[in-house]
């Protein structure tokens, strides 16, 4: 009787450790799936936050590349800021995709393929302003030379008459004057030829990048969709599309 009631406390016993045993297995697995469910939380709001400072980037450069456009077509020696935001724009879209859906990284690299295939058909236009430009600058430079040392020569030639009118310099001065005169009008012309040349580049330029500009805004109407739609923010594509529309 006294070994039946021993063995039965030491089953209870039993039971009890087995108890305890798989309630602290339950407790610990508790806290394992709370704190993985946390860590992923964590990576999850991490990845969400990573994303907007990455999406809000690429917005900031893609207003920097439209605003360089804009600067370039008043300012043709703006072309080194334009090119640049172009450059920050490409690598931003590079680190969107990174981290993006794959849907949306799709979308982005289709994006970024018509881009430079678009910037592509049209960069001739630009190149070919920019040395009409170029070829323009340095023909005024040496129009200035010629003036600055006309007047030099004249300055000279004056004070010559003036303290000696027979001075066996004068002749020579007189005929690297009218040498200079014939050199400037000559120069005038290529000036003025060269101001017509480059003006209608200018034209051809900024048809180029005008419609270059409108094409790839109308790109990233559904970039700019998906991004949003990532980011949890209410989008009517069919409303921006219309504002765009009006916009332009």
């Amino acid at each position: 009787m006294i070994d039946a009631t021993i063995k039965a406390a030491q089953i209870q016993a039993n039971y009890a450790l087995i108890s305890a045993f798989i309630g602290a297995v339950g407790i610990i697995l508790g806290i394992l799936i709370s704190w993985y469910t946390a860590l992923h939380l964590q990576k999850v709001a991490r990845l969400a936050e990573t994303r907007r400072d990455v999406y809000l980037e690429l917005i900031e450069h893609y207003s920097f590349m439209v605003n360089g456009f804009s600067k370039f077509l008043l300012d043709s020696h703006s072309w080194a800021f334009f090119f640049e935001n172009i450059t920050k724009f490409c690598i931003t879209v590079d680190k969107a995709a990174f981290i993006s859906t794959t849907e949306t990284k799709k979308e982005l690299y289709e994006f970024l393929e018509s881009f430079n295939e678009n910037l592509n058909r049209r960069i001739q236009s630009v190149n070919e302003f920019m040395e009409a430009v170029e070829e323009l600058e340095q023909l005024k430079i040496k129009r200035k030379n010629l003036t600055e040392i006309f007047n030099k020569k004249m300055e000279l030639l004056d004070n010559l008459q003036i303290q000696n009118p027979r001075d066996e310099r004068i002749p020579k001065i007189l005929n690297f004057i009218d040498e200079n005169l014939k050199e400037s009008e000559k120069l005038e012309k290529l000036i003025s030829d060269q101001e017509i040349d480059t003006f209608t580049k200018k034209n051809e330029c900024h048809t180029q990048l005008r419609e270059m500009l409108d094409e790839v805004n109308d790109l990233t109407l559904p970039i700019t969709h998906s991004l949003r739609k990532e980011l949890g923010a209410k989008t009517d594509i069919k409303l921006d599309y219309k504002i765009h529309q009006n916009n332009k």
